[in-house]
């Protein structure tokens, strides 16, 4: 296992998503928690377009 992968670390900045449709926010919210930023699922929801129907991968570079 690489030194650099803390699993503690990675479940103290585990975000859970809102709904269904916010997987991909959950995700990107859970990188940018890890590596010490902050931001919140609607905030890049806002950013990225998702709607009911989810989130595009171009949605989710935008938000990155």
């Amino acid at each position: 296992m690489p030194s650099d992968l803390n699993i503690h670390h990675i479940k103290q900045t585990f975000v859970k998503q809102h709904s269904q449709f916010y997987c991909g926010l959950a995700c990107l919210a859970s990188i940018v928690k890890y590596y010490g930023g902050e931001t919140t699922q609607e905030k890049l929801q806002e950013q990225s377009g998702t709607t009911l129907n989810g989130t595009s991968l171009l949605g989710l570079y935008q938000a990155a």
